[in-house]
């Protein structure tokens, strides 16, 4: 979503839009509303207005100081071994809710390369539908798939998205508990979380990148390593205590905007010693290969 602020004077005075009648009014004759109402997106891709519990003037400034547009902009953080790493996000808020990247034979191609299987099953055109009716990126859908279960080519297509227990591929219903419906419906949930954090005060840092135990069991890791070397996730941090620590701990990443705070919500990963991968960036770089 765009902020509300159209252009500044050259002395410094905030112009908005109002939602309602679409004037452009001095933001300081707002000053007395101290409720100015924001359009964001809800969960089925709706514009809907939110109150902000400030006045837009106050609301311009704070957008103006936190970046409020939703540009792209440099993160950073400590990877495993101790270095301060930077990168660069550069999808911004409104890029990805384009729900028109791609057409549907855009769509189609890319599925069909990756995976005939998922053309046969109807995922090329469920991932358009889905993008037009909920106002998302398709993006955003097709990365997703390419990170969580490599376009299912181990064949686990009610796995596609990491969400849910399954759902069944072929139907693609809106109350299925896992698949398109469930990812599409988390995201955008997510971007929305974000962005009322971006409005109201900024993003704060996030703690990522942390292993969690059930049952005695270190979760992400135990996973990664019965895949990946056939062992326990004790076993593999017993032999790797440094990268255990790291796992065990976690840590702070600033989110640039409302799509890389989403993405870091669906996937709290940044760097992984496990399977010596970078999810977040991995997940970026899948995102803009389309």
């Amino acid at each position: 979503m765009n902020s509300p602020i159209n252009y500044w004077d050259p002395d410094g005075r905030y112009y908005v839009t109002d939602p309602v009648t679409g004037e452009k009014i001095h933001a300081s004759e707002w000053e007395s509303r101290r409720n100015f109402r924001a359009k964001v997106r809800d969960s089925q891709g709706r514009g809907v207005f939110v109150s902000t519990g400030v006045s837009a003037y106050d609301w311009a400034l704070q957008n103006k100081v936190n970046k409020g547009t939703g540009n792209g902009g440099t993160y950073t953080y400590k990877d495993k071994d101790g270095n301060t790493v930077t990168k660069e996000w550069t999808i911004t808020n409104d890029e990805f809710l384009d729900s028109n990247a791609l057409t549907q034979a855009e769509i189609t191609e890319i599925c069909r390369k990756k995976n005939p299987g998922l053309v046969e099953r109807g995922f090329d055109k469920a991932i358009y539908e889905y993008a037009q009716k909920k106002g998302i990126n398709p993006k955003v859908i097709l990365a997703t798939l390419a990170q969580e279960q490599n376009w299912c080519k181990n064949g686990r297509y009610d796995k596609a998205f990491g969400v849910g227990p399954g759902g069944n591929p072929s139907a693609f219903a809106e109350n299925e508990t896992g698949g398109i419906a469930s990812s599409v419906n988390t995201f955008l949930n997510l971007f929305n979380e974000g962005l009322k954090k971006q409005n109201n005060g900024g993003l704060k840092p996030m703690h990522v990148n942390q292993d969690y135990k059930q049952n005695g069991v270190w979760m992400e890791t135990d996973a990664a390593a019965r895949q990946e070397y056939g062992i326990s996730g004790a076993e593999w941090m017993n032999r790797n205590p440094k990268y255990a620590e790291y796992l065990k701990n976690g840590i702070d990443v600033q989110p640039v905007n409302a799509a890389m705070y989403a993405k870091l919500r669906y996937t709290p990963w940044v760097d992984f010693p496990v399977q010596n991968s970078h999810p977040l960036q991995e997940w970026h770089d899948l995102f803009r290969s389309f």
